[in-house]
């Protein structure tokens, strides 16, 4: 009878004590703080970044949507990271579990073998049980295990956010190179017959003794590197296609006919950015969520090197005939509680929370870095959208110039004052001018999704939970 009520004391203190056993997070957690400008405002004017749209709505460009949208309902990287978060969650639910008292049924037979009359005879024995056993979490091991596979959970959610912002930059940055390229290789076919015209015209002139071999020397050797760089375009026109193909989860001979030429809308950059947008990116919430699982994980592992209070009951019916089995006489019930310290393992729990000690001095270092390296994403997107901008500007007025040189070249030789030959090559510089102009475009485009790249976040929530309306991510 004492024994009794002595158990149920233990039990009374043990679910007394299980919210206050619980470590409070650590004084390094408390004290972070990312340390951010108020803002970040770019030279030129633009606009205000809307985090909650799709960012490549704003190149208003019908096929790069639908392709982007096609990538997010095939792609098998966001549908395995999918499938890692769905993991982390099912492993809330199992620390979750571990919380609750386990209760086993059972039943069985055996034989044994008992001396009874100075003769050793077989005797059959039936039983019937129901047990349960249950740990009291007293310091809040279980707590904090289940805190950190919560913030398990979330650092999942987050890699899957990135993975939308990472995968959607990478395709519209391939579907724009592809453009480019069909673009440039347009230019550098009528490039190369303007130097198959100047490599006869300089030909026609040796012959009439008023040109030199040099110069046919050289017009040639220029037709040769413009043919090695229409064959090189080519061949990266064929391996974007493939790229494209690769991301959407298909070959590239599958894909339907993609846009070509650069009839492409250049957005504006923002002229303001809010400094709230780096502390939500995903990849600082990420590392923000490794800390907080680590400092879980930390307060486990301090938690487990103090003793340990479980208690457990048992409901047997116990008899050596199947007709006696559920009797009143035939059941039997005990109730036990143990408490248990370890006196020696060798330092391998002091060991555990040493080993995560230092794991969370590491995840805060990554944390810091993290979002330095956010800054720089930022600063550094901005500063090269600002490069970029000045040199299309000093393109554009050189392409402007060059063009005015061919117009009055054209005029003198009409007029039988220069040669073919000089009206050719101010031609080709006029071509040349635009090819350069096209590249500093490209590059302009492509400054552009780095840095919307490092601003847009919130809008990838939605196909998120499109993915889990569906279940399985298709």
């Amino acid at each position: 009878m004492i024994m009794k009520y002595m158990i149920a004391c233990v039990l009374f203190f043990s679910l007394a004590l299980m919210g206050c056993g619980v470590r409070e997070q650590s004084v390094k957690i408390k004290e972070l703080k990312a340390e951010v400008p108020e803002s970040f405002v770019n030279v030129s004017a633009g606009y205000v970044p809307d985090n909650s749209s799709e960012w490549w709505s704003i190149f208003d460009d019908i096929a790069l949507d639908r392709l982007i949208r096609e990538m997010f309902a095939e792609n098998y990287e966001l549908e395995d990271t999918y499938v890692a978060l769905e993991i982390k969650r099912s492993g809330v639910k199992s620390a979750r579990a571990d919380r609750m008292p386990v209760v086993t049924a059972g039943g069985g037979i055996n034989e044994t073998s008992r001396e009874s009359g100075g003769e050793r005879k077989w005797q059959d024995e039936y039983e019937l049980s129901v047990r349960a056993s249950w740990e009291a979490d007293i310091w809040g091991k279980d707590a904090s295990l289940v805190s950190a596979a919560e913030y398990d959970s979330e650092y999942a959610r987050m890699t899957l956010r990135g993975r939308y912002i990472s995968l959607s930059a990478e395709l519209a940055d391939r579907y724009f190179l592809y453009r480019y390229e069909t673009e440039h290789l347009l230019k550098l076919k009528k490039l190369e017959k303007l130097y198959e015209k100047l490599v006869k015209a300089d030909r026609n002139s040796f012959r009439s003794g008023l040109g030199t071999l040099e110069d046919i020397y050289e017009s040639e050797k220029k037709l040769e590197t413009v043919r090695i760089n229409r064959a090189s375009a080519e061949s990266t026109a064929m391996s974007l296609r493939e790229e494209i193909g690769l991301l959407l989860a298909r070959r590239g001979a599958e894909l339907p006919e993609l846009p070509q030429g650069w009839q492409v809308r250049i957005p504006d950059v923002p002229y303001a950015v809010p400094a709230d947008v780096i502390t939500s990116r995903p990849d600082i919430k990420a590392a923000e969520y490794a800390i907080y699982r680590t400092d879980r994980q930390l307060a486990s592992a301090i938690a487990n090197r103090y003793p340990s209070l479980s208690i457990s009951a048992a409901g047997v019916y116990g008899s050596d005939s199947v007709s006696a089995l559920i009797r009143p006489e035939s059941f039997a019930f005990s109730l036990i509680a143990d408490a248990l310290f370890t006196v020696f393992d060798g330092g391998k729990k002091k060991t555990a929370v040493t080993v995560k000690e230092l794991e969370l001095d590491s995840y805060i270092l990554k944390y810091k870095q993290a979002v330095l390296t956010a800054l720089h994403d930022i600063e550094k997107g901005l500063l090269e959208n600002s490069y970029r901008e000045k040199a299309i500007t000093e393109l554009r007025r050189t392409a402007e110039k060059n063009n005015s040189l061919y117009e009055l070249g054209s005029l003198k030789f009409r007029g039988g004052l220069i040669p073919l030959r000089s009206v050719i090559s101010a031609e080709i510089s006029m071509l040349e001018q635009e090819i350069a102009l096209l590249g500093g475009e490209r590059e302009l485009v492509s400054a552009r999704i780095s840095l919307i790249r490092a601003l847009g976040n919130g809008w990838e929530n939605k196909y998120i939970a499109e993915m889990e309306k569906s279940g399985d991510g298709k």
